[in-house]
């Protein structure tokens, strides 16, 4: 497990925030699974990576990577990337939140087995 940088646009920060995107495509593969990346004090873990065609993820993924329909993904990806290429292989890194562990041991007294 490395800790790495994964940089979001600030909409992509706030769909991550609002739990609307869990996964981003990108043209590199970025991490491996088990990474840690940050964002606004929240950590995430990176589960999984495939690699999927542009047009395969538009119309499939377009909701997990944060959008509202495949039409709106192509587009973010032309005014951001400067092009679309249904094509293109992607490297599609799903990830979670890795929430704190806190464990609050029970209000009971522990007896080892055979112990009285």
């Amino acid at each position: 497990m490395t800790k790495i940088i994964l940089p979001f646009s600030l909409p992509m920060q706030a769909a991550i925030a609002n739990g609307h995107k869990c996964c981003t495509s990108r043209s590199h593969k970025k991490g491996e699974p088990g990474d840690i990346f940050e964002i606004g004090g929240q950590q995430f873990r990176i589960t999984h990576i495939i690699e999927m065609y542009a047009e395969t993820v538009a119309d499939e993924l377009y909701g997990a990577e944060g959008f509202n329909s495949s039409a709106a993904f192509i587009n973010w990806m032309i005014t951001n990337k400067g092009k679309f290429d249904p094509e293109q292989v992607l490297f599609v890194h799903f990830f979670a939140a890795v929430l704190p562990y806190k464990l609050t041991p029970p209000s009971v007294s522990f007896k080892p087995a055979g112990e009285s």
